[in-house]
């Protein structure tokens, strides 16, 4: 899978001598994801990703009256078993701490879904999540 950017490494930690991913590569902009059951007909499974971001439009000022420079996620990916199957381009129009929601087709034996999210500062992060699996 090819990405327009690149996303974070994951860091890694140590556990019982063992180097395991951390799972959210960035504290301050946690990203979580959820996903509800999957339907025994359609096999589809509503997938619900919340992103903590100030997503800020560079519209407001602060107590001084200086402006505050914009601060937006630019670009969310979201794959599963390396095939992207969401991906938003988003601009000021979107609060702070995103919450997207799509349904996803999970095939037997479920995957890993994979959420990379860019900034205008730079700033990014990934997590990934088993879904569909026992």
């Amino acid at each position: 899978m090819h990405l327009p950017f690149s996303p974070p490494q994951p860091a890694l930690m140590e556990r019982n001598n063992v180097a395991e991913p951390i799972s959210n590569t960035n504290a301050m902009n946690p990203i979580r994801i959820s996903a509800g059951p999957i339907n025994p007909i359609t096999k589809v499974s509503e997938i619900r990703v919340l992103i903590g971001h100030v997503m800020e439009n560079g519209f407001r000022s602060d107590e001084t009256g200086k402006r505050i420079p914009i601060n937006i996620i630019k670009e969310i990916i979201v794959s599963f078993n390396n095939e992207i199957v969401f991906n938003a381009e988003l601009g000021t129009g979107i609060a702070a701490n995103p919450l997207l929601s799509f349904p996803l087709l999970v095939p037997q034996g479920g995957g890993i879904l994979r959420v990379v999210w860019r900034d205008d500062h730079g700033q990014s992060g990934q997590l990934n999540k088993e879904v569909g699996t026992q």
